[in-house]
């Protein structure tokens, strides 16, 4: 009789326990619908099951907060980024209603300095729409075996002529036999992307050079020139979306660039590096190498 008392009463006790541990995580779920976003289930000192739960639902919280905050700031760029271009075509329009009907070459430029504009507001909602894309992690589920050496040579043969042509030079030194598991398309667009902004970014006789190196086990696509290169303190912002330094506010463009490949980069397990070489900029992809297997050897007669 005293064994079964013992019993009910460890039961009471455990009981006890998981209704409270249970109201706990409740609590802190109620304060997160009613709107205290910033609310975490609680994690005792105990290192049980409940925590390891409260630990990982914590973070699916912080990511949800941070694409939340992401959404926030996206939005609030976007507002800011297009009231530019929307009050010129806006101006445009404007100064064509008080010309004579009868100046129809004047008119005709205007359409066109109008449909440019609103190109260009196209453009920043594609770029836009591409970066969510890559962010959300959808077109991981097309991953497939990548030889980065060989994009990268395709790459660096056909931007070397139009470099050329803007008085720069592109050499290139690839490894060869690199392969990654990720997405040919946006792997290609990222190096475009490097190579575009060492072109813009830098005066005619500029040097860039793009490699791609084996770095244990992962693969580096390095673009580096030796231009201007960009202030330290600049280095940590410039790959944010909608960044543009001063330097680089009479050219075309939104600043999302570097935002893709970066982006870009997370999606394919890596990280974007930037950094000065005095003189200049190094930009370096750091992706996980994918181990290509070795061809099996015929039997032996």
């Amino acid at each position: 009789m005293k064994a079964i008392a013992l019993g009910f009463f460890g039961a009471a006790i455990l009981g006890r326990y998981l209704r409270g541990r249970l109201q706990s995580i409740r609590s802190a779920a109620d304060a997160i619908i009613a709107g205290h976003a910033r609310r975490r289930m609680p994690v005792s000192s105990r290192g049980d099951e409940f925590d390891e739960l409260a630990m990982t639902l914590n973070r699916m919280l912080n990511r949800i907060e941070g694409l939340m905050e992401n959404l926030r700031q996206v939005s609030s760029d976007v507002a800011h980024d297009l009231r530019t271009p929307l009050a010129r075509l806006r101006g445009r329009l404007e100064e064509g209603l008080e010309r004579p009907s009868t100046d129809a070459g004047s008119t005709a430029r205007l359409i066109e300095d109008s449909i440019e504009q609103v190109d260009d507001v196209l453009a920043l909602f594609g770029a836009i729409l591409r970066i969510a894309e890559v962010e959300s992690g959808e077109t991981r589920r097309f991953f497939g075996p990548v030889d980065v050496s060989e994009l990268a040579t395709e790459l660096a043969e056909s931007y070397a002529p139009a470099i050329a042509d803007e008085g720069r030079t592109l050499l290139w030194s690839i490894e060869p036999g690199l392969t990654v598991e990720g997405d040919r398309e946006l792997l290609a667009q990222a190096l475009v992307n490097l190579i575009e902004n060492a072109q813009s970014h830098t005066p005619p006789g500029t040097l860039i050079r793009l490699t791609t190196i084996r770095a244990g086990e992962h693969v580096c696509l390095q673009v580096m020139d030796d231009g201007p290169g960009v202030p330290e303190p600049d280095l940590v912002r410039i790959a944010k979306r909608f960044t543009r330094l001063d330097t680089s506010r009479n050219r075309k463009g939104f600043g999302l660039g570097l935002n893709l490949v970066r982006a870009a980069a997370r999606l394919h397990q890596g990280h974007l590096r930037l950094s000065n070489a005095n003189p200049g900029l190094i930009a370096i992809i750091d992706l996980p190498r994918l181990e290509t297997p070795k061809p099996e050897s015929a039997p032996e007669p």
